[in-house]
């Protein structure tokens, strides 16, 4: 799950916390990269949508394999069930 602001990931994080992937830790530098390299392709057409502020999670299926789940406007403010 990715946290943006402004046009900018400033968080990525694994959206269910409680459980514990080693493999994921050790491949954590190729996740981000491919998560990140996603999210620059697509984010200067959110932008010229309207998205600046949103929520985005990510599945990342292999090397170079990222899928979008689902993107949500984030006001900043209300958190819900986050």
């Amino acid at each position: 799950r990715g946290i943006v602001w402004d046009g900018s990931m400033n968080s990525l994080g694994q959206y269910y916390h409680p459980l514990v992937f080693p493999s994921a830790i050790r491949r954590k530098k190729q996740i981000e990269e491919d998560i990140r390299a996603v999210h620059n392709e697509l984010q200067p057409r959110l932008s010229e949508n309207g998205f600046n502020n949103y929520i985005i999670d990510f599945a990342w299926m292999a090397a170079g394999e990222v899928k979008i789940i689902e993107l949500n406007p984030f006001d900043g403010l209300a958190l819900g069930c986050f």
